[in-house]
């Protein structure tokens, strides 16, 4: 585990991820919305969103602006609830 709560391959994953600019502009948003940087952890988690919900860049920011915006649910937990209900 390093100092982000991530193993190795978690980070190089982050990191390869971070490198596509439309997932770039996704955290971008996410942020823009939680008034707040992510932590490595939780942007690992939205990223992961992707392959365990098989979530379109538009589903995650859709399940984020539903959760903060009508919601007013700033977690990271509850937007995963969100695109796991939306997904059954």
């Amino acid at each position: 585990m390093s100092d982000f709560g991530l193993a190795k391959e978690q980070i190089k994953e982050l990191v390869e991820s971070l490198n596509n600019v439309e997932i770039k502009n996704m955290i971008s948003h996410i942020e823009k919305q939680m008034r707040r940087q992510l932590a490595p952890s939780e942007r690992y988690d939205v990223i992961s969103f992707m392959d365990k919900f098989d979530a379109s860049v538009e589903d995650i920011i859709k399940a984020v602006d539903y959760s903060i915006v009508h919601k007013g649910q700033r977690s990271i937990k509850y937007i995963e609830g969100v695109l796991y209900y939306s997904k059954k």
